[in-house]
């Protein structure tokens, strides 16, 4: 198994780094309405992604814990942990000639946490924020949008009105009223300016979108596929090391020079 995914998990993250991450763009909500609805999938999908990592990795420590915590039970007075000097194992199933499940399942608890899930959760969970970042300025640059439209129709709106106030002979454009237009030359002017300005500041927003759109893949996916192949990676090497050849399988010689198997029942009260 983590020989199958690691692989998998390695050639997503080679097909990532190939790519061109530099000259990535997010639409922006006026060119698609569709933009900010796929951010916010894949926001979903991440909060998914984090939860089923960290639900998948608890519930094989807790099978592993319980496990190993039953067959210790088969023998007597087992040590604590942290009765260990120097943090030394105490129990070890193969030097009480226990048979192989109890140590490949001694050996299997240990292993569970050797390779921590932390940094692999933490990853998954920067990429979120950033893709939820990305999704905040694509919403800021539809409002900023609807400003511009609606200062627009505004400003169009009153030119026109405007125009046909003076006349028929009057041109299209600020610079072609006449000066004795007066105060409606005036507030056409402001107007101008309002949309110049509301512009200006889509331009902006815009901006930041592209900024969060290229930062999210390079900053945010390629490190949580980094940290999470690191993750697979670590695990294939340490179960590699669980004992499953037998060593340590037989019980300890009985007084008649045998070999006993642990059959000790365990107690349940």
């Amino acid at each position: 198994m983590w020989k199958a995914v690691l692989e998998c998990h390695e050639k997503q993250l080679s097909a990532i780094r190939d790519s061109r991450l530099h000259l990535l763009k997010a639409r922006t909500v006026s060119q698609s309405a569709a933009a900010t609805l796929a951010t916010l999938e894949l926001e979903r999908e991440l909060t998914k992604w984090y939860r089923c990592f960290n639900k998948w990795t608890s519930s094989q420590r807790s099978y592993v814990e319980a496990l190993n915590g039953w067959l210790r039970r088969w023998f007597p007075e087992v040590p604590d942990e942290q009765d260990a000097p120097d943090g030394a194992p105490p129990f070890s199933p193969g030097k009480l000639g226990a048979r192989p499940i109890f140590v490949v399942s001694n050996d299997w608890f240990r292993a569970i946490d050797l390779v921590p899930k932390s940094d692999a959760l933490k990853s998954i969970d920067y990429f979120y924020k950033l893709v939820h970042e990305l999704r905040k300025r694509q919403e800021d640059e539809d409002r900023q949008k609807r400003k511009v439209d609606h200062a627009s129709r505004d400003y169009n709106k009153r030119r026109e009105a405007l125009q046909r106030e003076l006349g028929p002979g009057t041109g299209t454009d600020m610079v072609a009223l006449p000066e004795n237009s007066g105060d409606h030359t005036v507030d056409l002017h402001k107007m101008r300016r309002k949309l110049d300005n509301e512009m200006a500041k889509h331009d902006e927003v815009v901006r930041h979108v592209h900024f969060a759109a290229s930062a999210t893949l390079p900053v945010g996916f390629v490190p949580a596929l980094e940290q999470i192949v690191g993750f697979f990676h670590g695990n294939l090497q340490v179960y590699a090391r669980i004992r499953t050849n037998g060593a340590g399988a037989r019980g300890p010689p009985t007084d008649d020079g045998s070999e006993s198997e642990v059959r000790r029942r365990p107690h349940l009260g």
